[in-house]
C-alpha cells in the first residue's frame, strides 16, 4: 500500500490546474459576503481538491471595541457572542505585504492554534476601477482566481491543506478580501512560526464556465512571509485508544480539538477492507456540540501511508471549545474536558 501512496503522489505532481478548474474544484464551496460588519453565514471549507505536500498525501480541505484584524474574522464567521474571545485574539501580521503587477496583496488578520490556520488577505489595486466589473456568484464571493496558489509552507511542517475563496468586505473601498483556512502538522505546533505565500497572476472568472476571462487583471508574483503570531487555543485529549475500523486494528496517538478546527493521528495494523481509494484515511471522525449539532470531519484532509495518517478538518465556523462536548473515533467517544 505503500507503494500505491508513492504512485498516487507522483500522479499528483504531475497535475496542473487552470484558475477555472481550481475554482470549480474550491470557489464553489463558498459562502455569502457582506459590507463590513455584516455576517458572511459560513466560512468556507475545502474538500475533493488532492494535493502532493512533503511525505505525504494531503486533500485540500463579537461585539466591543475590537482591532482592525477582528473585524475582518468578523465578516468571515459573524457575530456570536460564543465566538467573541477568540475573535479577539486575531492579530495584525507585521509587514505581510508584497506589491507586483499594480496590485498589493496584504495580510490584515491571522487567527490559528496549533494546527490550524485562518488569514484574510486584501487585495488592493493601484487603479481603483479594477474590480468593478468582476462578477459576483450567486453565494456572493467574487469571482476571481489566481493562476497558482501554492498551500502555505510552515516552517517544519510534514503535511497540510487548504481552503480559499474571494469575498468583498466593504463595497465602498477598491479592495476585495481572499480568505485561506490552512492546516498543517508540525512538530511543536504552528504558534509563533511563519506561513510563505505565494500566488501569481490574478484573473477574472467567467460567471458561468468559471474559466478565465481574457488578460489577467494583474500579472505578477506575490510572495508573503506571514507571522503566526497568535495563541493557540487547541486542547489535547487522551490518546492510546484502540479501535476497529473495517477489519483493521487503529490506534490513535494524536487527538485535539481548537475553536478552528479537529487533528487525528493513529496507527494501522492491517488494511480497512473498504472500497473506498486510500481507506486509510477514511476513519469516521465526528466533533460533537453542546447543542446536539455534530462536524463530520471523517473525510478531511489527510497525509500518510499504509501505517500511520494524519488527518485534520477546520470547523465551517469559529466555536466555543466549552461548546465542544466530545470526539468520536471509530467507535470510541472522547470526552472533551472543561474547567
Amino acid at each position: 500500500m505503500r507503494g500505491t501512496f508513492d504512485e498516487y503522489r507522483r500522479e499528483l505532481d504531475g497535475m496542473a490546474f487552470s484558475p477555472g478548474e481550481k475554482n470549480e474544484l474550491v470557489g464553489r464551496l463558498s459562502h455569502a459576503a457582506a459590507p463590513r460588519r455584516a455576517r458572511l453565514p459560513r466560512a468556507a471549507v475545502a474538500a475533493g481538491v488532492a494535493i502532493a505536500l512533503g511525505a505525504g498525501v494531503v486533500t485540500a480541505y463579537a461585539t466591543g471595541a475590537l482591532g482592525a484584524a477582528a473585524d475582518f474574522l468578523l465578516d468571515v464567521f459573524g457575530e456570536d457572542a460564543a465566538q467573541t474571545q477568540t475573535i479577539a485574539d486575531a492579530v495584525q501580521p507585521a509587514g505581510a505585504s508584497a506589491a507586483a503587477g499594480g496590485l498589493t496583496v496584504s495580510a490584515d488578520a491571522v487567527l490559528g492554534d496549533d494546527t490550524h490556520y485562518v488569514v484574510v488577505y486584501s487585495l488592493t489595486p493601484d487603479d481603483p476601477t479594477l474590480f468593478e466589473g468582476v462578477a459576483r456568484s450567486d453565494e456572493g464571493t467574487v469571482l476571481l482566481d489566481f493562476s497558482n496558489i501554492a498551500i502555505p509552507e510552515n516552517e517544519g511542517a510534514s503535511g497540510g491543506g487548504m481552503g480559499a475563496y474571494f469575498y468583498d468586505a466593504d463595497p465602498e473601498d477598491a479592495s476585495v478580501q481572499y480568505v485561506q483556512q490552512c492546516w498543517a502538522q508540525s512538530e511543536g505546533g504552528l504558534a509563533g512560526t511563519s506561513a510563505y505565500v505565494k500566488f501569481v497572476d490574478l484573473y477574472a472568472l467567467d460567471p458561468e464556465t468559471l474559466k478565465p476571462v481574457g488578460e489577467p487583471l494583474a500579472t505578477g508574483t506575490w510572495e508573503l512571509e506571514v507571522p503566526l503570531d497568535y495563541e493557540s487555543e487547541a486542547i489535547a485529549l487522551p490518546v492510546g485508544q484502540t479501535v476497529d475500523f473495517e477489519g483493521a486494528s487503529v490506534t490513535v496517538t494524536e487527538l485535539s480539538v481548537s475553536p478552528l478546527g479537529v487533528l487525528v493521528s493513529y496507527d494501522l495494523a492491517g488494511t480497512p477492507d473498504a472500497s473506498q481509494e486510500f481507506p486509510q484515511l477514511n476513519l469516521p471522525v465526528f466533533v460533537s456540540f453542546a447543542d446536539g449539532t455534530s462536524f463530520d470531519a471523517t473525510w478531511a484532509g489527510g497525509f500518510g501511508d499504509d501505517a500511520h495518517v494524519t488527518k485534520g478538518a477546520s470547523f465551517d465556523r469559529i466555536v466555543d471549545t466549552d461548546d465542544i462536548v466530545s470526539v468520536t473515533v471509530g467507535d470510541v467517544t472522547v470526552e472533551v474536558p472543561h474547567a
